[in-house]
């Protein structure tokens, strides 16, 4: 064994026994109970409620929704916050305000509720409260901030959801939207507006057991991942 490796080890001794002296606390935590699914309890389907009517009517409840007026300082609430906190880019250099001033600017905040138009979601996208593809971290530099929590990302719509397009961004790259996830930007390039909303909404609806399941079409072409607790369309072949 080397002289350096005897050095290293003798320190790491020296550190567990003060730690044990000092502190009197135990080195690691003893996993008293069983690690094994099999004595978890068991689901059962009395103790859970489940109404599909009401899941169905809150997954469409984008595209009738009589609502009109909203608070705007409400749904645009990370635009304050972005103004006044320091985040950080993914290679840990501060985000300048300017970033900030230019996104707000291209959000168009102005136009909101301009086009109220029906729309779909044509593949799992992010939902975000600020119009850009850039991760935005806090201090990447402190414990439970930084990679991976993009400020940014609020939820991932999957294909096939219903939303309410309020209107694009300045530079049409984004669209603001109100799903059953709540309001924010998605890209413009995933999204499908409607006309007739009755077929989607009288169609039945599957969810898949098994997640990131690839799907394809008819030609065999890869189009989505499916993803579990979503629900999807679909027709039975005759």
């Amino acid at each position: 064994m080397g002289q350096d490796m005897k050095i290293f080890l003798s320190f790491l001794l020296i550190l567990f026994f003060c730690a044990c002296s000092s502190k009197n606390l135990p080195t690691h935590l003893a996993l008293k109970t069983e690690q094994n699914a099999s004595i978890l309890p068991k689901f059962s389907p009395s103790l859970t409620k489940i109404n599909p009517k009401d899941f169905k009517e809150n997954f469409f409840l984008p595209w009738n929704l009589a609502q009109n007026k909203y608070d705007e300082k409400v749904i645009f609430w990370a635009f304050e916050g972005y103004l006044k906190g320091e985040y950080y880019f993914f290679n840990k250099d501060k985000i300048p305000k300017e970033f900030f001033e230019k996104a707000i600017e291209n959000a168009n905040k102005e136009a909101f509720l301009s086009l109220k138009k029906k729309g779909i979601i044509t593949q799992n996208v992010p939902l975000r409260n600020l119009p850009t593809h850039t991760a935005i971290l806090k201090n990447p530099l402190k414990q439970g901030e930084g990679v991976p929590f993009d400020y940014s990302l609020d939820t991932v719509l999957n294909f096939a959801t219903p939303v309410l397009i309020s209107h694009y961004t300045k530079d049409k790259r984004f669209a603001f939207v109100l799903s059953e996830a709540g309001w924010g930007f998605v890209p413009s390039l995933h999204l499908k507006i409607i006309s007739n909303q009755r077929p989607y909404e009288e169609a039945k609806f599957i969810t898949p057991l098994t997640e990131r399941m690839p799907i394809y079409n008819e030609k065999g072409e890869f189009i989505f991942e499916a993803r579990i607790g979503a629900i999807y369309p679909y027709k039975e072949l005759k």
